[in-house]
């Protein structure tokens, strides 16, 4: 007895001993968060916005099961040098698909992930917010994050340099444009983010219509503040 006892004591340690002779793999996880630190933002929020990308991977690749490479995702087909490219003021990564970058998909698109909010209707709308092709990414990850954090309404878009506009528009939703306490809650939280010029709310319906002012339509912003 007391020698099969040993023999699987030996065992064990013999498997421990090849098993820590194995280099351990990075995770994607891991490397965003080393990229993170290396532009020189602190590991807490950089394992933040680490976890934050790899989930909406997972989400990306769900609906585009062709597109298996994480490249694929963060920067559509850039290497890990170039991801890191993609920054904001002050050297501040920048995670996830940009809309200065992506060049096959019109839109990219934030939903709701925190607390609860209303339906859309059908009198829906959005706020627009116009911006400069410099900053549109930057601004961008501000409205994502919120949106997902669910600061603001029920989900937001941007226009990607695939849709060959010469600037940037993010719409931010909300369920009801009739709800004026709601829009303006939205409202606030937009300047909180740093969007304090004045910006047009428009409704879906007025959209759906093809009402724009380009093409000389009047009165179309249910709001303007």
């Amino acid at each position: 007895m007391a020698k099969g006892k040993e023999k699987k004591k030996a065992k064990k340690r013999g498997k421990a001993a090849s098993t820590s002779g194995k280099a351990k793999k990075t995770t994607v996880r891991e490397k965003l968060i080393e990229i993170a630190v290396a532009l020189g933002n602190d590991r807490g929020s950089a394992r933040k916005s680490a976890g934050q990308v790899t989930r909406r991977a997972k989400e990306y690749f769900a609906k585009n099961p062709k597109k298996r490479s994480f490249d694929a995702f963060i920067g559509y087909g850039r290497s890990w040098d170039e991801i890191t490219l993609c920054r904001g003021k002050g050297g501040k990564v920048l995670l996830g698909p940009m809309p200065s970058q992506v060049k096959d998909e019109y839109w990219l698109y934030a939903e709701r992930g925190k607390g609860r909010y209303h339906k859309s209707t059908a009198r829906s709308g959005k706020w627009l917010i116009f911006v400069n092709a410099e900053s549109i990414d930057e601004v961008w990850v501000k409205i994502r994050d919120a949106t997902e954090e669910g600061r603001l309404g029920g989900s937001a878009k941007v226009a990607t340099s695939a849709s060959g506009r010469p600037d940037g528009v993010i719409c931010v939703y909300t369920y009801d444009w009739t709800d004026e306490k709601d829009v303006r809650r939205v409202r606030v939280e937009l300047r909180k983010l740093g969007m304090e010029r004045k910006i047009p709310y428009k409704s879906d319906e007025d959209t759906l219509a093809g009402k724009y002012a380009i093409c000389g339509d009047k009165r179309i912003s249910k709001y303007f503040e």
